[in-house]
């Protein structure tokens, strides 16, 4: 109980202190759709390493990425976890077409398991330009922080 407090207090402070800050360009984006097909495989008792396959919509946009993270057991419900992604962007507004975007991201994040199925993650995302692409995403956006809630299968 302890640990689930601390997070969400955590969580309030960084959007408060975004909201204070004048130079903080803080944008929300509606995410309608997020599905994520993820492998973990366990290194030690603590240690492991997750990839899989992450696709999600909004009203715009599309994204598929791969995800290459090393994750660190705190304990049986709060994980921590650092790594990179691939991502492939794509418009899917007809007013407004873009090009396809590839790139790469850093990302660090914590994890946080409710039920064995039903769990919450809060992380940062660096994006990095392509060589090939002018834009970071289709929003452009260089740093994100990203939300979500999940349910296993």
């Amino acid at each position: 109980m302890k640990v689930s407090t601390s997070i969400l207090c955590l969580f309030f402070v960084i959007i408060s202190y975004a909201q204070k800050e004048k130079k903080t360009n803080l944008k929300f984006n509606d995410g309608i759709f997020n599905s994520s097909i993820l492998l973990n495989t366990k290194l030690s008792e603590k240690w492991s390493f997750e990839t899989g396959l992450d696709a999600s919509y909004t009203q715009d946009a599309a994204r598929l990425q791969v995800p290459f993270h090393f994750k660190y057991k705190v304990n049986e419900k709060l994980s921590i976890y650092t790594g990179s992604a691939l991502f492939r962007s794509h418009s899917l507004n007809k007013l407004l077409p873009m090009p396809l975007v590839f790139g790469t991201s850093a990302e660090l994040g914590v994890q946080y398991n409710f039920t064995e199925n039903a769990s919450a993650k809060l992380f940062y995302q660096h994006n990095f330009k392509s060589k090939n692409n002018t834009d970071l995403d289709l929003f452009n956006r260089k740093n994100v922080l990203n939300f979500k809630f999940g349910y296993k299968f």
